[in-house]
C-alpha cells in the first residue's frame, strides 16, 4: 500500500464530504486520530511514527520537539485556517510541507460567525434564551437588545475575514464601519472598507 495518513483530531473531515476520504484511500492507508489537545513534541511524535502525511486539525502543536522525534513526515495540511499550531521553521528544517486551507474557502462562514457572535451580543439571546429555559418568563422579558443599524462598528484586522465582516455590517445592517491593520497600505486599506 501507498502512504500512511493521519487524520488528528479533526471529526469534520470527510463527514460531509466522504469522497474526501475515498480519494485519500486511493493514496494510501488512512487513520482518525483523537488525541488530547494538550499532548505535544515527543509524545505526539510516537503517537504518529510512520505516517507521512497528517491532516491537521486547530490542536495538538507541532512543535519543535516534535519534529525533532518524528520519523518520515513529508506533509501536514492544516484542515481550517491558519496555521499557527505548526512550528514552520522546524517543518521547513526537515523538509516537511506545510499546507493550508486557502482562506477564501471558510472566509464567509468565519465572518458569518463573527456576525452572530455579534448579534448574540447586541440582542443579548444567549441570556435571554437561559432565563426562557429556567421558566424565567418575566426576567427574558428585562433583556433590552440594541440594534445594529447606524451604529460604528470598530475593526481589527481587515485580511480575507475582516474585510467580508465590515461588507456583512456595511451593506447588511447599515452600520458604520471603522477598521484598523497595521499591515495594509492606506490604498489597500480603502479598497477593503
Amino acid at each position: 500500500m501507498g502512504v500512511k495518513i493521519a487524520i488528528v483530531n479533526s471529526s469534520s473531515f470527510g463527514k460531509h464530504f466522504p469522497e474526501h476520504i475515498e480519494r485519500l484511500k486511493a493514496l494510501g492507508e488512512v487513520e482518525r486520530f483523537e488525541l488530547p489537545h494538550d499532548i505535544r513534541g515527543k509524545a505526539l511524535a510516537e503517537k504518529l511514527m510512520g505516517y507521512s502525511v497528517i491532516i491537521a486539525s486547530v490542536k495538538p502543536y507541532y512543535d519543535k520537539e516534535f519534529f525533532e522525534h518524528k520519523d518520515k513526515t513529508l506533509l501536514i495540511t492544516r484542515h481550517g485556517i491558519g496555521y499557527d499550531t505548526i512550528d514552520i521553521k522546524s517543518a521547513t528544517e526537515k523538509g516537511v510541507i506545510v499546507t493550508k486551507v486557502e482562506g477564501i474557502v471558510e472566509r464567509e462562514a468565519v465572518a458569518e460567525n463573527a456576525v452572530a457572535l455579534l448579534l448574540d451580543v447586541m440582542k443579548k439571546v444567549r441570556s435571554a434564551s437561559l432565563k426562557v429555559k429556567e421558566g424565567k418568563w418575566e426576567e427574558r422579558a428585562s433583556f433590552i437588545g440594541y440594534e445594529i443599524k447606524d451604529k460604528v462598528a470598530g475593526i481589527i484586522g481587515i485580511g480575507n475575514i475582516g474585510s467580508r465582516v465590515c461588507e456583512i455590517l456595511k451593506y447588511g445592517f447599515g452600520a458604520k464601519v471603522v477598521a484598523y491593520d497595521p499591515n495594509l497600505s492606506p490604498e489597500n486599506f480603502d479598497k477593503r472598507t
